[in-house]
């Protein structure tokens, strides 16, 4: 015979009959539902500790992405610095050509007056001499320029390609910190109906708790009296020493202030008795 709820919470102050086979399956399901609670407490831990795992690699990510972008902004410093070396010495080999075409007008200036005059021809020979060293000397420094500029183009090459590299790595390390803020609000949402589920199953847990206890205090008051030394049944019944209110009067309770033991997480407190008349508790 399964126990009448119902007909119990209607007539809460009176006795009914409990088939013991009821008892044990109601206790039965309260130690499935404990175990069931402790397992739900041991993946809300893993949960805690995988969300604190994911929040330090999402700092870590963050850091690394910050280092990148300054030396990013490093490169692309260094680039234009480069490129205003370029340009000066762009201006500067314009520069040269203009004093080459100057000095060739001057040289062909001198040779036309080395027709008429042939009393200046020594000195327009030395000063056209002057002028060939000074245009040989202007192009071995046009050559040198010539190959700094070419160093000075492999360089900008070396870091475009660099620059290249670095924006697809931190394009990757964006990717990689977006995926960890999915997974980080994944995990919360998780640890969220966890702990709702936990919430749940505690207060369903406290309810067939006190329903246990109270088919118990009442299957107490049908126990069978104990036989005496002499033979005779022995009555001893608890009653209340306030009001003098024994059976069906006095229910036994937990004492949530006394702690015996903890079974997991569960705490298993001493048992007191309560008066229903008087309210005294004993």
């Amino acid at each position: 015979m399964s126990i009448d709820w119902e007909k119990a919470e209607q007539n809460p102050d009176k006795s009914i009959k409990v088939d013991s086979k009821a008892l044990l399956d109601l206790r039965e399901k309260i130690n499935d539902i404990e175990t069931q609670l402790a397992e739900n407490k041991k993946n809300l831990s893993d949960t805690k500790t995988n969300l604190e795992s994911t929040k330090n690699k999402l700092a870590e990510s963050e850091k690394s992405n910050e280092s990148m972008s300054a030396e990013l902004n490093k490169k692309n410093k260094e680039i234009g610095d480069l490129n205003s070396q370029v340009d000066d010495l762009t201006q500067r080999l314009q520069n040269n050509d203009t004093q080459v075409k100057e000095l060739g007008d001057k040289l062909n200036k001198f040779a036309d007056l080395s027709k008429s005059t042939e009393v200046n021809l020594t000195s327009l020979n030395n000063e056209l001499e002057e002028t060939k060293n000074a245009l040989s000397a202007k192009d071995s420094e046009i050559s040198t320029k010539d190959q700094e500029l070419g160093k000075l183009t492999s360089k900008i090459d070396e870091l475009s390609s660099e620059n290249t590299n670095l924006k697809s790595e931190n394009a990757n390390l964006n990717s990689e910190i977006e995926n960890l803020k999915n997974q980080l609000n994944e995990k919360e949402t998780n640890l969220s109906e966890l702990s709702g589920q936990l919430e749940e199953k505690s207060k369903t847990l406290e309810e067939k708790r006190t329903k246990l206890e109270e088919v118990e205090a009442e299957l107490s008051e049908y126990k069978p009296p104990e036989m005496g030394s002499g033979g005779f049944v022995s009555e001893e019944r608890v009653s209340c020493p306030m009001c003098g209110a024994v059976g069906q009067y006095i229910k036994t309770v937990e004492d949530k202030s006394k702690v015996l033991s903890y079974v997991g997480h569960i705490p298993m407190y001493a048992k007191k008795n309560v008066c229903k008349k008087c309210g005294y508790e004993f």
